[in-house]
This record gives structure tokens, sequence and C-alpha cells, in this order.
């Protein structure tokens, strides 16, 4: 790895450490994620039961998921999935900052995944009555 690509790793590093340890993920339990992909084409949200970070993974626990099925159209018709576990390593979220009201966005240029982390008073699917299922 040359000068320029150890900085970035460090810098990278120092971030991750900043916001993605257990301590401050705990404010995020009974509010929502958001996790997206518009390459993929995919828009999930569920309101969060349990996150950690373990051996170097970000892991979810859901209460409940769902997906907007085309996250592209206005539609507000959101679905609920059989999915309650989000797990991804975090070394691939190069991004990982705090985007106000105590949101926590974690980016990914490598996979085009985007997670809006948002605490329980900051919350956009209020319950399950918004879902069909």
């Amino acid at each position: 790895m040359n000068k320029d690509g150890k900085i970035l790793f460090e810098e990278l590093e120092k971030n991750v450490q900043k916001y993605l340890k257990n301590e401050s993920l705990e404010k995020y339990i009974g509010g929502q994620a958001e996790i997206k992909n518009l390459g993929e084409g995919y828009l999930f949200r569920g309101r969060i039961e349990r996150i950690t970070i373990d051996n170097r993974e970000l892991k979810i626990k859901f209460e409940w998921l769902a997906k907007k099925r085309d996250h592209y159209s206005s539609s507000q018709k959101w679905f609920i999935t059989n999915l309650t576990e989000y797990v991804v390593g975090y070394e691939i979220y190069s991004q990982c900052k705090n985007v106000g009201k105590n949101r926590l966005s974690l980016g990914s240029a490598i996979a085009s995944d985007k997670i809006i982390l948002f605490p329980p008073e900051d919350i956009l699917i209020l319950s399950l009555g918004c879902i069909s299922l």
C-alpha cells in the first residue's frame, strides 16, 4: 500500500471508530434503518430491535423489515418481508457521518449501498399499518 492509501485507510478507521461503536449505536434501538442500493434497485426500512458491531461486522436485528417494491416510483406502498437481520462487514463503508437530527449515514462506494440509521424520535414508517402484508 502506498503512503496515500495508508493515510486514507487510517482516516477511514478513525471515522468508523468514532461512529461505529456499540455504545454509540445503542441510541438507534427502537428507531429505524433505511438500507438502499440504487444500482441494485432495492430500498428497505425496518424497526431496529438490536444493533451491534461484532468481529468487524455491523449486525442489525429488526422487529420488522419492509421493502418498497419500486423505490423509483412515487408510490408510498411498502411490503413486509420475512427478513429480520442485516449483516455486513463495516469496512465497505468509506463514508460514515452524522447527517443531522442524530441520523447516521453510512455510504459505500464499493457496493453502492447506503444505510441511514434513524433514532426512535425520528422515524418515517410509524407502524405496520402503513405496510401491505
